[in-house]
């Protein structure tokens, strides 16, 4: 009985009902979409994505820490864009450079064992007490600003 009116309601509501609170159907509203996921998840994800075979995907290297941006069509397939990896044959982008993040996070210590009060200096600049992970992602986003 319970079964009967829950496929009642599919039907009236249409197929899009059940799935409502997945991603594909957000996108199909034209909604943008964030998952936050990493190792094996992120990996399964973006092997669904781009259709990658079981045996490619384990050569495809997905970085920790940079967000990966996808583009899709009207059908939701993925759109290729510019700077996206085609020879792993994927399909989104990453938002930095592979390694500049570690570039980044490399100097950011640097500064922090080699100028004494230098910690203290940024958080009353930024009015906040950021991590060297946080804080090295904001001066990549303002240089990227300034290159604009």
């Amino acid at each position: 009985r319970h079964n009967r009116r829950r496929h009642n309601r599919r039907r009236h509501y249409g197929p899009h009902y059940h799935h409502r609170h997945h991603p594909r159907y957000d996108l199909a509203m034209g909604r943008n979409v964030l998952l936050v996921a990493h190792g094996n998840s992120l990996r399964g994800i973006v092997k669904r994505i781009d259709n990658i075979g079981d045996e490619a995907i384990k050569n495809v290297a997905i970085p920790t820490g940079i967000p990966l941006v996808y583009k899709f069509d009207r059908d939701l397939k993925p759109i290729k864009q510019d700077g996206c990896n085609e020879a792993a044959g994927m399909s989104g982008v990453f938002l930095e450079e592979r390694g500049l993040l570690r570039v980044a996070l490399e100097a950011e210590a640097e500064w922090i064992a080699n100028v004494p009060g230098y910690e203290e200096a940024m958080t009353k600049r930024t009015g906040a007490e950021l991590t060297p992970y946080l804080r090295s992602l904001s001066k990549l986003s303002a240089e990227r600003d300034l290159q604009k």
